[in-house]
């Protein structure tokens, strides 16, 4: 988790996760396309979710970019 490094799915460009103020557990994410990150929840995080023991989807709110730079990459 610290170094990045992983089995990161396909499409995914970034991946950022922390807990609100409110306590609420939030992930921002920045992927390729939508169809890339449905083949992720399909593939992998919904029975990785199911395996915690959680059991409603999570809420997800597609933002469109107006902009995305990463840094000395």
């Amino acid at each position: 988790m610290k170094t990045g490094m992983g089995d990161w799915p396909s499409g995914m460009l970034a991946h950022a996760a922390g807990t609100a103020d409110d306590g609420k557990f939030i992930v921002t994410e920045v992927w390729a396309s939508r169809a890339d990150q449905g083949a992720f929840m399909q593939s992998r995080l919904g029975q990785a979710l199911a395996a915690g023991g959680i059991t409603s989807a999570p809420n997800v709110r597609w933002v469109p970019l107006l902009a995305y730079h990463r840094p000395g990459a």
